[in-house]
């Protein structure tokens, strides 16, 4: 069984999977500063719930980032001491990817953005393969709201994680420039932190537990008094 972890956005997700990516089970919760203090109670009533065995799990899929700084290190503590106690490996996802993967295929380039802080974004930009399926080009980028106009040319595509909030300043700053992709697939889903934990496990097989660090693609807010 494979266990989904996803805390790097305000809204958490725990879900449990087959190992061919049948979803079994799914939580969405939180959008509060203290998400952490339900993973563990919520964990426990979804194995209860599938009558499964914490034994029965043979993999994490694990969000590693982009995203929030602190929800980033629940999650991998959560992870790592699930993982040294199972002997269980870890597959780390990219947030950013798993959102793509609410859109499977594109006819043009998809920009999709996840939330970093007000007026900034962390960015992927993607395409279709060979195979017709999302590829990534590039690294993502840290973009902010003054670098919108000048970054894009032309008609561009967007998918995002925050709905309510990126919509209304892409639309103000790109006007008709941009296609906003419907609300409904504005949200990270368990179908997509798995499908991308699938295809990052076949290109890039199993990390070691200790090398499983979070993808940080810029200084957090609160540093050292004398830094």
């Amino acid at each position: 069984m494979i266990l989904a972890i996803n805390t790097a956005v305000s809204q958490y997700c725990i879900a449990i999977a087959k190992e061919e990516g049948v979803i079994l089970g799914e939580c969405y919760f939180g959008m509060k500063k203290d998400n952490f203090k339900e993973l563990v109670p919520i964990f426990q009533f979804m194995l209860k719930s599938l009558n499964l065995d914490l034994k029965q799990l043979s993999k994490i899929f694990l969000v590693l980032g982009p995203g929030r700084f602190t929800g980033l290190r629940v999650g991998i503590s959560f992870a790592k001491g699930f993982s040294y106690c199972l002997n269980i490996p870890i597959v780390g996802v990219n947030s950013i990817d798993a959102l793509a993967q609410n859109i499977p295929s594109v006819d043009s380039k998809l920009y999709v953005f996840v939330e970093s802080r007000r007026d900034e974004w962390f960015v992927g930009t993607y395409t279709k393969s060979q195979n017709g399926k999302l590829k990534r080009m590039g690294e993502p980028k840290v973009v902010r709201r003054n670098e919108l106009r000048g970054l894009f040319s032309g008609k561009v595509k967007v998918l995002g994680h925050d709905y309510e909030m990126t919509a209304p300043i892409l639309k103000e700053e790109l006007g008709d420039r941009v296609e906003l992709l419907p609300p409904f697939y504005w949200a990270f889903r368990s179908s997509g932190i798995i499908a991308a934990g699938l295809e990052a496990l076949s290109k890039e097989g199993i990390q070691k537990v200790e090398e499983v660090l979070p993808i940080y693609m810029r200084e957090p807010d609160i540093r050292k008094n004398n830094e």
